[in-house]
């Protein structure tokens, strides 16, 4: 049993490691289609800015992949799940609801995790409006909470703790979602 932030005591069970996503990091083929969305003129006028430091990162970590989330080591990931959100309550905060579930993520889930999150083609130029969280990924290095992702807007939103440019706003495009359920940091 492990005793949690927000008072409840649940049991933290393993994932299974049952996922065929791609494990490499494929940083020059995520830079060729990124640079493609300069072909459009409308994410060319709004969002160049966002695509040419998030080129420079992805360049920058062919030499040092602690520019890329989570910015350090680690050696463990939990992924939790809440009750959910009561809005009698007005609180939308993780914190101040009671976990329901949380699996600790094998290897190769949390590989294909951090990937997929430094991949900025996983994601759009949009959110859901007022994210209303209802899961979390923490991630640890020697049992220190070093960085969080919360997810929100059924999966579709997510928040990056330290911030993550990679992300563009947060919001998970189709193939995204779609990756994120391959990976399956719930089971």
């Amino acid at each position: 049993m492990i005793s949690c932030a927000n008072s409840d005591t649940i049991t933290t069970t393993e994932s299974s490691c049952d996922i065929r996503v791609e494990q490499t990091f494929l940083t020059d083929s995520i830079i060729n289609e990124l640079k493609m969305e300069l072909f459009d003129p409308e994410i060319m006028k709004n969002f160049s800015a966002l695509i040419d430091l998030s080129l420079i990162s992805l360049e920058s970590s062919k030499l040092d992949s602690h520019i890329l989330f989570p910015y350090q080591d680690i050696d463990s990931v939990i992924y939790s799940t809440y009750e959910p959100y009561n809005e009698s309550d007005m609180n939308i905060e993780l914190k101040s609801r009671k976990r329901k579930a949380r699996t600790k993520l094998c290897e190769k889930k949390i590989k294909a995790i951090i990937n997929m999150f430094n991949n900025p083609n996983y994601f759009m130029y949009g959110e859901c409006g007022t994210p209303i969280p209802e899961a979390d990924l923490e991630f640890y290095h020697l049992n220190k909470r070093i960085a969080r992702i919360e997810f929100a807007c059924d999966l579709r939103q997510t928040i990056c703790e330290p911030y993550n440019k990679l992300n563009k706003f947060g919001g998970l495009n189709k193939k995204g979602l779609k990756i994120l359920h391959e990976i399956a940091p719930w089971k």
